[in-house]
């Protein structure tokens, strides 16, 4: 699901809502994992985002002993099955790449949309290493579910970036994992790891790695707030860059444009 939803972030008119944004609401309801959650709870959650899709998968091992991916895209409002698809492929990567342009067209985007927006092989704005892949999926889910979460999600990025040292996204997620854990100078590190290798990024987690260096890096909340400024300005359907702008404004005190902030990220 993350290295679908990189290569979906690509295109600025697709917001995705993964698993993870559901941490609290999913094991309140007996679902720890975040995993195994069924049609009727992952509608409530997706009204209660504004999603007007869900979507669910399954990964496994074709016949032939590729790759297995499927699909399956129903309207949050009813239920309805919009698209449902199956890929098989060498290997994951080529698979998602497959499944994501599909999706695209499943959700209606015109074709001279998908003609004249970027969307670089998955690899390049994610990572080629299946070892780095895993870890980082560890990472991603320990931060959200269990306890010491920091710690292992930290651990799990490290391994990731050890495994890719140009995942860029992993150096990110490492950095904001060493931080919550007052890490400082290792997060300083991992932060500008991610910058050096910022060209594999999609364009909003560019914009999200400006934004944190200029602000817990160098102390410059203003500067990270014109970053959020252009971000929102050029992106203004990126969820991510309202909720950053947002989050920046209430850290400094200034709840009325942090309120305004999270309204537009609202409509």
């Amino acid at each position: 699901p993350t290295a679908l939803r990189a290569d979906l972030e690509q295109d600025p008119f697709v917001s995705i809502f993964s698993p993870a944004r559901f941490d609290d609401e999913l094991p309140r309801r007996g679902y720890e994992e975040g995993l195994g959650v069924p049609l009727g709870l992952k509608q409530e959650v997706a009204q209660g985002a504004g999603a007007g899709y869900v979507l669910s998968g399954h990964v496994g091992t074709a016949e032939g002993g590729q790759v297995l991916l499927k699909t399956e895209l129903r309207e949050t409002e009813t239920g309805a099955l919009t698209a449902e698809h199956r890929f098989e492929a060498e290997n994951l990567f080529d698979a998602i790449d497959r499944a994501s342009m599909q999706l695209k067209r499943d959700l209606g985007l015109p074709d001279g949309h998908l003609e004249s927006t970027t969307d670089l092989p998955v690899t390049q704005v994610f990572t080629s290493s299946v070892a780095a892949a895993k870890h980082y999926a560890r990472g991603y889910h320990f931060q959200r579910f269990g306890e010491n979460t920091s710690r292992r999600a930290a651990q799990e990025y490290g391994r990731a970036t050890s495994a890719d040292t140009t995942f860029a996204l992993g150096y990110l997620r490492e950095g904001e994992a060493l931080w919550l854990l007052g890490k400082r100078k290792q997060a300083r590190e991992a932060f500008e790891s991610a910058q050096r290798h910022s060209y594999r990024l999609p364009e909003s987690r560019k914009y999200e790695l400006r934004a944190l260096r200029l602000y817990r890096l160098k102390g410059r909340p203003e500067a990270a707030l014109q970053v959020c400024e252009r971000w929102t300005s050029l992106h203004p359907y990126d969820l991510d860059g309202w909720k950053t702008k947002a989050s920046i404004q209430s850290s400094l005190l200034r709840q009325e444009q942090a309120l305004t902030s999270y309204q537009r990220t609202l409509e």
